[in-house]
C-alpha cells in the first residue's frame, strides 16, 4: 500500500479599519477629495480638504484613520490518499474494510457510467452491499462531454433527494470522467464528504484518480471549475483493462508515456521496445506500478518547488485547447500527445533542445497509435485563442515546462516553468502541424505505391520499412524542409 499526502495552507486575512470618535459637524463638513498625480510614472494619492470656512463656522479637522495591526487566522489541512494496486481487487471488495466503522450506518453512493455499468456495476454494488454498507447507484453517460456541471446538477440534486450525512462517502466506479465527477461531488456536498476511487481504464489509473485534483468542464474548457480535495482510498485493479478499446488503453498510456518523457528514459526505451505488448497483464501491471512510483513523489513534495506541477502539467496547455476544440472527438492522452510533441517543438524553437527531442516524442507515441500533429482543420488562432482559459496562463503569456533532453526538464535557478512568448508559441505549432502535412503526404504516397504493386508478397514488407521510415525519418529530411520553410517566418 503506498499513501501520498500534502499539506495546504488555507490562509484568510481581515483588514480592520477604525476611526476614532470626532465631532459629526466635522465629519458632515469636511470634505476629502482624492486626486492623482503622474510624475515620471510614479502614481501618488493626495487628500486635500477644500473648504471655506468662516470664524463663526470653524471646523475641527477630522482626525486621521488609524488602522490598527492585521489579524490573521488559519488552519492546516492534511490531505492524504492511500493507493492500492492488486490484479483481481474488484471481484475481493468483500474482503476489505473499506470505510470507517463511523461511516457503516450513512447512506453512500456508488457513481459510474453506462458503459462501465455494464461490466462491473452490479457485481461491485452486490460487493460493497456484502460489507454492509447502504450503497445506492446512480449512472452517468459516458464520455467528456458529459463532464459538465447540468450533469454534475443533477447527480447532486438526486444525492441529497434521498439523503446523506457528513459521514457518507461517494464510490466512483469508472475512467476519469467518472473519477472527475465524482470527486467534484464529495468536495462540494457539505463542503466536503468521503471518496473512494474505483478506477477500471488505464486513463484514471495512472493519471485522474490519482491526485487531488477534481474538477468538470466549461462551455469555455476543460477542467475550468474544480476543487482540492482527497480520496481516503484509491483502489487500483489493473485485470480491469482487460475490457477497454485499444484505442481507450493506449489513451490512458499517454500519460504513463508523460512521465516517462519527464522523469525515466529507461522507461521510455521500455514503451518503445514492448509497444507490441501493450495489452498484456504483465505489460500493464508493470507500467500501472512504474508510473506511480514516478507519480506520487510530485504528491508528498514540497508544492512550492514548480517542478511537482510542471511534469504532471507537460503537454497540457495546448493539449487541453486541442481538446476542447475538437468537441472531445480526440480523447484527453490523445490530445496531450499532440501538446508535448509541440512542447517538444517549443523546446527547439527556444534553444534548450536538441530536434532529436522532437523525434523521441513522435517514435514512442506513434508506437501506441497516438497522433502526434494538430489536427489540420485546427487553426493556430484558434488554439492560442483557447489557451487563455489555462491556469497557467498569466499577463497574456502561458507558462509551460519544457524538457532540455528525456528526463530533464529545463530550470532556472530552481523554477522549471517557463513564460512562452506569442511569436514562439505560434511558431513551434505551425511547426508541428508542417511537420504533420509532410508524413501524411509521405505516407499517402506510400500507400499508392504498395497498392500498385500489390501483386507481389514482398510489397507488404517494403511497405511495412517504408512506414517504419516514415515513423522514424522525420528528424534528418522534414527538419530540413522545415528549416527551408522557417525561412520565411511569416509564410510558417
Amino acid at each position: 500500500m503506498a499513501t501520498t499526502a500534502i499539506d495546504e495552507n488555507l490562509r484568510v486575512n481581515v483588514h480592520s479599519a477604525h476611526t476614532e470618535p470626532s465631532s459629526v459637524d466635522a465629519m458632515l463638513t469636511e470634505m476629502q477629495i482624492s486626486r492623482k498625480h503622474t510624475t515620471d510614472s510614479t502614481t501618488t494619492t493626495t487628500t486635500n480638504a477644500e473648504l471655506s470656512l468662516t470664524d463663526e463656522n470653524r471646523i475641527r479637522r477630522a482626525p486621521k484613520i488609524r488602522t490598527l495591526g492585521v489579524q490573521n487566522f488559519s488552519r492546516q489541512k492534511l490531505m492524504s490518499s492511500d493507493v492500492i494496486v492488486q490484479c483481481g481487487l474488484l471481484n475481493n471488495l468483500h474482503n476489505y474494510r473499506i470505510l470507517p466503522k463511523s461511516s457503516e450506518a450513512s447512506n453512500h453512493y456508488l457513481v459510474t457510467d453506462d458503459v462501465v455499468d455494464r461490466f462491473y456495476g452490479k457485481q461491485v454494488l452486490r460487493r460493497l452491499q456484502l460489507c454492509g454498507y447502504k450503497v445506492h447507484k446512480l449512472v452517468m453517460p459516458s464520455g467528456e462531454n458529459s463532464k459538465c456541471m447540468a450533469e454534475f446538477s443533477r447527480l447532486v440534486d438526486e444525492i441529497l433527494r434521498r439523503g446523506i450525512d457528513k459521514k457518507s462517502f461517494i464510490f466512483s466506479l469508472g475512467g476519469g470522467v467518472v473519477n472527475n465527477m465524482c470527486g467534484m461531488i464529495a468536495a462540494t456536498l457539505y463542503r466536503g464528504i468521503g471518496l473512494v476511487h474505483m478506477t477500471t481504464t488505464s486513463m484514471g489509473q495512472v493519471d485522474a484518480a490519482i491526485d487531488f485534483k477534481q474538477a468538470v468542464n466549461s462551455c469555455y474548457g476543460k477542467n475550468l471549475i474544480g476543487a482540492y480535495h482527497p480520496a481516503s482510498l484509491i483502489l487500483v485493479d489493473p485485470t480491469s483493462l482487460r475490457t477497454l478499446s485499444d484505442r481507450h488503453l493506449c489513451n490512458g498510456l499517454s500519460e504513463a508515456i508523460k512521465h516517462a518523457l519527464c522523469q525515466d528514459p529507461a522507461l521510455v526505451s521500455y514503451f518503445v521496445k514492448n509497444a507490441a505488448h501493450h495489452s498484456q497483464d504483465a505489460f500493464l501491471d508493470h507500467v500501472v506500478r512504474r508510473t506511480l512510483a514516478l507519480k506520487l513523489p510530485t504528491l508528498n513534495a514540497d508544492q512550492s518547488d514548480d517542478f511537482n506541477e510542471m511534469v504532471p502539467q507537460y503537454g497540457h496547455c495546448v493539449g487541453h485547447a486541442i481538446e476542447h476544440l475538437s468537441r472531445y472527438s480526440l480523447l484527453h492522452g490523445e490530445a496531450i500527445a499532440i501538446g508535448m510533441c509541440v512542447c517538444a517543438e517549443i523546446s527547439v524553437v527556444m534553444g534548450l533542445a536538441e530536434s532529436s527531442l522532437i523525434e523521441q516524442h513522435i517514435r514512442v507515441f506513434q508506437a501506441y497509435n497516438l497522433p502526434c500533429f494538430v489536427p489540420a482543420h485546427m487553426t493556430v488562432d484558434a488554439i492560442v485563442d483557447k489557451i487563455r482559459y489555462d491556469k497557467h496562463y498569466t499577463h497574456k503569456e502561458p507558462t509551460m515546462g519544457l524538457l532540455t533532453a528525456l528526463g530533464s526538464m529545463h530550470s532556472e535557478e530552481g523554477v522549471c516553468g517557463i513564460k512562452i512568448k506569442a511569436d514562439v508559441l505560434k511558431t513551434a505549432l505551425k511547426r508541428n502541424k508542417l511537420r504533420g502535412e509532410k508524413s501524411t503526404a509521405r505516407r499517402q504516397t506510400i500507400l499508392a505505391a504498395a497498392d500498385h504493386d500489390n501483386e507481389d508478397d514482398e510489397n507488404s514488407d517494403s511497405e511495412s520499412d517504408a512506414e517504419n521510415n516514415t515513423h522514424n525519418e522525420s528528424g534528418s529530411d522534414l527538419d530540413s524542409e522545415l528549416e527551408t520553410s522557417s525561412s520565411s517566418e511569416a509564410d510558417l
